[in-house]
């Protein structure tokens, strides 16, 4: 190409930091901020992901949004990526954890609802079993997850350590959110 007296465009990044949970809002918040991205000619995205919780669907969505995002994710966890947060974690192409970083996955929970009767009760377990086998299908296929964490996980939360979430392929490495000096560092 320098032959002909044109040259390659500059890799131009965009850096981002999400904190809270996976629902409604956050989703609206991230959609918007990637569109900006996408507008200001950005070839990749570095986004810091803090969330502890949300609704499965929420989750389900965003990992899907951020696996077949046109630009290159980079995705990190500098504390605490946990519940269906794991799963929007798990749709970036590149996944980074801090060396003290955790995960965290468990079956599905709903907040307590006003008394109901046992139709009620056999309704919410049915919807937590769907959910389940929703995000334990992704895990499964995104992940290398040993048969003894979930077995554990059968029975309670489950913790990975940045060592565990490496070998177990949640992340593909560890390493750190460092945004050049000069960044524009976008909320979202």
């Amino acid at each position: 190409m320098s032959d002909l007296g044109l040259q390659p465009a500059p890799q131009k990044s965009a850096f981002a930091t999400f904190s809270g949970p996976i629902d409604q809002d956050a989703l609206t918040r991230i959609f918007n901020a990637f569109n900006a991205a996408t507008q200001q000619s950005c070839s990749e995205i570095h986004l810091l992901l803090q969330s502890t919780s949300g609704n499965a669907g929420d989750g389900i969505c965003l990992f899907n949004y951020f696996d077949n995002f046109p630009l290159r994710l980079y995705i990190y966890n500098m504390g605490t990526v946990a519940s269906i947060a794991v799963l929007a974690f798990l749709g970036g192409r590149v996944r980074f954890t801090n060396a003290y970083a955790t995960f965290a996955i468990h079956k599905s929970r709903f907040p307590a609802q006003a008394p109901t009767d046992a139709k009620g009760h056999r309704a919410l377990f049915h919807q937590a079993k769907s959910e389940d086998q929703r995000v334990e299908a992704i895990l499964k296929a995104k992940t290398q997850i040993p048969a003894k964490s979930w077995k554990q996980h059968a029975l309670h939360d489950v913790v990975f350590d940045a060592q565990q979430s490496v070998q177990f392929g949640i992340a593909k490495a560890i390493g750190d959110f460092q945004p050049p000096v000069g960044s524009r560092l976008f909320s979202i």
